[in-house]
């Protein structure tokens, strides 16, 4: 018969098991929460959404249980038996404050972003041009920047010129994109038939909206 040693007898107090199940459980909720998110958009929401909120009962359990653990094992000491509940806790203030969607969001425009600017100048130069309604179809290399079967929609003002990538789209007036406005304005409910309810400035000239 083999019996624990000193070692393993320590680390059994130093970190205990709800602790173990607790930091496991909580890598899997925030993992499958940014992964949601990542395919996800701002018109639709997470798919995996009804999971995630399923689980966080799960958590609430989990910061019960803690709590619980805290008192029974009062004997090991706060800073043994707090271990489930830190990491609990922690887990929970990530999901109800990180947030996953803006950061998503960000990452693809920033990996677009040397594309649309392509775009813009080749727009502004004259190279390209729209056609008479202000739709400029894409060059095959660019038409991933597009959800509109590759095109952009084109508006002159004077010296302002305002380039629209629409990114997703679900009914005439419910849709989201960049946009570029050469005077850095942001855009008004005129153009291009958008009525914006939100508004996200991404760099100069550029910004983030939101119709519906």
């Amino acid at each position: 018969m083999t019996y624990p040693t000193y070692a393993e007898e320590e680390v059994s107090r130093e970190f205990p098991v709800l602790g173990i199940v607790s930091a496991w459980f909580g890598v899997i909720i925030v993992g499958i929460t940014a992964v949601g998110y990542s395919l996800s958009s701002p018109l639709q929401p997470s798919k995996t959404e009804p999971l995630v909120d399923m689980l966080q009962f799960i958590l609430v359990a989990l910061i019960l249980a803690s709590v619980a653990y805290m008192f029974v094992r009062v004997e090991e000491g706060m800073k043994v038996t707090a271990v489930p509940l830190v990491i609990n806790i922690g887990t929970l203030v990530i999901l109800q404050l990180v947030p996953f969607a803006v950061i998503w969001e960000e990452a693809r425009y920033r990996y677009q972003a040397p594309n649309y600017e392509a775009v813009v100048q080749r727009v502004a130069s004259g190279e390209w041009q729209p056609d008479a309604s202000g739709i400029l179809l894409l060059p095959a290399r660019y038409q991933n920047l597009s959800a509109d079967n590759g095109r952009v929609w084109v508006q002159q003002e004077g010296e302002t010129v305002t380039i629209f990538f629409l990114t997703e789209q679900h009914g005439f007036n419910q849709f989201a994109g960049y946009l570029y406005r050469s005077d850095g304005r942001p855009p008004q409910s005129s153009v291009f038939w958008g009525q914006w309810h939100t508004i996200i400035p991404k760099q100069p000239n550029w910004f983030f909206c939101i119709s519906g």
